[in-house]
Protein backbone atom coordinates (compact mmCIF):
# COMPACT_ATOMS: atom_id res chain seq x y z
CA UNK A 1 0.00 0.00 0.00
CA UNK A 2 1.42 3.37 -0.96
CA UNK A 3 0.70 6.65 0.76
CA UNK A 4 0.77 10.34 0.08
CA UNK A 5 3.10 12.58 2.05
CA UNK A 6 2.34 16.18 1.13
CA UNK A 7 1.36 19.45 2.80
CA UNK A 8 0.45 22.95 1.66
CA UNK A 9 0.38 25.94 3.99
CA UNK A 10 -0.33 29.60 3.33
CA UNK A 11 0.87 32.20 5.78
CA UNK A 12 3.63 34.71 6.47
CA UNK A 13 7.19 34.53 7.78
CA UNK A 14 7.68 35.58 11.39
CA UNK A 15 11.32 36.50 10.70
CA UNK A 16 13.91 36.34 7.92
CA UNK A 17 15.12 32.87 6.88
CA UNK A 18 18.30 31.49 8.46
CA UNK A 19 20.66 29.98 5.87
CA UNK A 20 23.10 27.27 6.94
CA UNK A 21 25.12 24.60 5.16
CA UNK A 22 25.42 20.88 5.86
CA UNK A 23 28.92 19.40 6.32
CA UNK A 24 28.75 18.37 2.66
CA UNK A 25 28.05 22.00 1.66
CA UNK A 26 24.32 21.76 0.80
CA UNK A 27 22.44 24.98 1.64
CA UNK A 28 19.56 24.62 4.10
CA UNK A 29 17.17 27.47 4.97
CA UNK A 30 14.98 27.50 8.07
CA UNK A 31 12.08 29.82 8.88
CA UNK A 32 8.72 29.89 10.63
CA UNK A 33 5.43 30.44 8.79
CA UNK A 34 2.57 31.89 10.84
CA UNK A 35 -0.84 30.57 9.74
CA UNK A 36 -3.98 32.42 10.88
CA UNK A 37 -7.05 30.44 11.94
CA UNK A 38 -10.52 31.66 12.89
CA UNK A 39 -13.62 29.70 13.88
CA UNK A 40 -16.83 29.83 15.89
CA UNK A 41 -16.79 27.76 19.08
CA UNK A 42 -19.70 25.70 20.43
CA UNK A 43 -21.01 28.71 22.39
CA UNK A 44 -21.14 30.82 19.20
CA UNK A 45 -18.13 32.97 20.08
CA UNK A 46 -15.76 34.04 17.31
CA UNK A 47 -12.28 32.68 18.06
CA UNK A 48 -8.90 33.19 16.40
CA UNK A 49 -5.40 31.86 16.84
CA UNK A 50 -2.05 31.61 15.08
CA UNK A 51 -0.16 28.40 14.37
CA UNK A 52 3.62 28.68 13.99
CA UNK A 53 5.03 26.08 11.61
CA UNK A 54 8.81 25.67 11.15
CA UNK A 55 9.78 25.01 7.51
CA UNK A 56 13.09 23.77 6.11
CA UNK A 57 14.10 24.10 2.47
CA UNK A 58 17.21 22.68 0.82
CA UNK A 59 19.50 23.30 -2.13
CA UNK A 60 18.62 25.97 -4.68
CA UNK A 61 15.23 26.58 -3.02
CA UNK A 62 17.01 27.37 0.28
CA UNK A 63 19.31 29.89 -1.41
CA UNK A 64 16.37 31.53 -3.20
CA UNK A 65 14.36 31.73 0.04
CA UNK A 66 17.28 33.32 1.92
CA UNK A 67 17.71 35.92 -0.85
CA UNK A 68 14.07 36.82 -1.50
CA UNK A 69 12.07 36.26 1.70
CA UNK A 70 12.01 38.45 4.78
CA UNK A 71 9.97 38.97 7.93
CA UNK A 72 6.30 39.35 7.01
CA UNK A 73 6.64 37.86 3.50
CA UNK A 74 3.47 36.06 2.46
CA UNK A 75 4.16 32.53 1.21
CA UNK A 76 2.45 29.39 -0.02
CA UNK A 77 4.65 26.38 0.77
CA UNK A 78 4.15 22.86 -0.58
CA UNK A 79 6.33 19.97 0.49
CA UNK A 80 6.56 16.77 2.48
CA UNK A 81 6.63 15.77 6.14
CA UNK A 82 9.52 13.93 7.75
CA UNK A 83 9.74 12.62 11.30
CA UNK A 84 12.92 13.17 13.30
CA UNK A 85 14.35 12.14 16.65
CA UNK A 86 17.42 13.48 18.45
CA UNK A 87 18.73 10.79 20.81
CA UNK A 88 20.91 13.31 22.72
CA UNK A 89 17.89 15.34 23.81
CA UNK A 90 15.16 12.72 23.56
CA UNK A 91 13.11 15.15 21.47
CA UNK A 92 11.40 14.40 18.20
CA UNK A 93 8.63 15.56 15.96
CA UNK A 94 7.64 16.29 12.41
CA UNK A 95 9.67 18.44 10.07
CA UNK A 96 8.06 20.33 7.18
CA UNK A 97 10.40 20.10 4.18
CA UNK A 98 9.37 22.77 1.67
CA UNK A 99 9.86 21.79 -1.98
CA UNK A 100 8.00 24.64 -3.70
CA UNK A 101 7.71 28.11 -2.16
CA UNK A 102 5.61 30.79 -3.85
CA UNK A 103 5.84 34.35 -2.61
CA UNK A 104 2.50 36.12 -2.15
CA UNK A 105 1.64 39.82 -2.05
CA UNK A 106 0.63 39.86 1.62
CA UNK A 107 0.40 37.68 4.67
CA UNK A 108 -2.76 36.01 5.95
CA UNK A 109 -5.79 38.21 5.31
CA UNK A 110 -3.66 41.36 5.60
CA UNK A 111 -3.16 40.86 9.35
CA UNK A 112 -0.01 41.82 11.18
CA UNK A 113 2.02 38.67 11.78
CA UNK A 114 3.07 38.09 15.39
CA UNK A 115 6.56 36.92 16.33
CA UNK A 116 6.95 33.26 17.18
CA UNK A 117 8.72 31.93 20.26
CA UNK A 118 10.62 29.19 18.45
CA UNK A 119 14.30 29.70 19.12
CA UNK A 120 16.22 27.40 16.77
CA UNK A 121 15.67 25.42 13.61
CA UNK A 122 18.42 22.89 14.20
CA UNK A 123 16.86 19.64 15.38
CA UNK A 124 20.20 17.87 15.29
CA UNK A 125 20.18 17.01 11.59
CA UNK A 126 20.30 19.61 8.85
CA UNK A 127 19.83 17.39 5.84
CA UNK A 128 17.03 15.09 4.70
Amino acid sequence: MSGINQFTIIGALTRAPVLRHTPSGMPVAWYVVAVYNNWTDEAGNEREAWDFLPVTTEGAQAELDARTLSEGSGVAVTGRLRSWFNPRTGRGGLKLIGKLVNRMEQGPQGREVPRDNITDGDDGELSS
